[in-house]
């Protein structure tokens, strides 16, 4: 409190972040990749580095497929503990230490292309195959969610639609959700 005047988050949603049982669960995860018990953490001293960024890197490819909502608590992310990341960021409400502070929000047009663009669900994407893809992302609604979308703009091939959906899950809406929670504590100004 007190060390901004003013904020810009750009491209960086996090409504919330992992909770000590979600970090808890990732460490389990890590651990049993590397034939390791809970209680044996110690054994991680003897082991390669390669051996446990290997582990790491199968934990962290499962937590990618996690739906958008739970990516933040999912895989190699900051845990809430009460002292140092006291809650949400933005979960249940916008922090009222930032009460005060204005803020602009935004994100882009094309955010996920960088991200997802060279993966083989986008790469070969058709309006066939797409909401099977998407499932993981939206639900059992898949096949409806991106119908509407390609209804909408109907001459945008289906791998676009694909980027676009991953944009407005991953930073559009949660974005325009942090600008309504910090909006509504009616301190100061928010921008998107």
């Amino acid at each position: 409190k007190g060390l901004f005047h003013k904020a810009v988050i750009q491209s960086g949603p996090a409504l919330q972040m992992a909770t000590r049982e979600d970090g808890t669960d990732t460490a389990r995860q890590v651990l049993a990749e590397l034939g390791v018990g809970d209680k044996e953490g110690d054994k991680l001293r003897s082991l390669p580095a390669d051996r446990i960024l290997a582990a790491q890197g199968v934990v962290q490819a499962r937590a990618g497929r996690a739906p958008i909502a739970d990516r933040r608590r999912f895989g190699f992310n900051p845990v809430i503990d009460g002292t140092y990341l006291p809650g949400g960021p933005f979960n249940p409400t916008a922090p009222e230490a930032s009460a005060q502070v204005p803020l602009m929000i935004g994100s882009n047009k094309d955010e996920q292309a960088l991200f997802l663009g060279h993966l083989p669900w986008v790469t070969g994407a058709t309006f066939d195959n797409l909401p099977e893809a998407m499932k993981p992302y939206l639900g059992e609604r898949a096949a409806e969610i991106v119908a509407k979308y390609h209804a909408a703009q109907p001459g945008l091939p289906a791998d676009q639609i694909g980027l676009i959906l991953m944009g407005e899950l991953g930073q559009r809406l949660p974005s325009l959700q942090m600008a309504e929670r910090k909006l509504a504590l009616k301190a100061a100004d928010v921008f998107v």
